[in-house]
């Protein structure tokens, strides 16, 4: 999962590169949204392993057959819970 923050034109066409790059596959945007100011400014790119116990609720997100609104809102939630670990 990533979250990509900044300026409309600059998201769209690296967005855009993103889902035509190769070395991705099956890109689904969650959440396109405007915001006031950045929700991750002092993020960089990074991989985190979170135990299934840590967050239980989520073990079965990318398999989940829920509509892309409620997967978004997972999908905040899931963000905004990497902060603390």
């Amino acid at each position: 999962m990533q979250v990509i923050e900044g300026e409309k034109l600059n998201i769209e066409q690296l967005y855009f590169n993103i889902e035509k790059d190769t070395r991705h596959s099956g890109v689904v945007q969650l959440i396109k949204e405007s915001i006031a100011q950045r929700q991750f400014p002092e993020w960089s790119m990074a991989v985190k392993h979170i135990p299934p116990e840590k967050n239980p609720e989520f073990s079965d997100f990318f398999v989940s057959n829920n509509a892309n609104a409620t997967l978004g809102h997972m999908a905040k939630t899931l963000l905004k819970s990497f902060k603390n670990v």
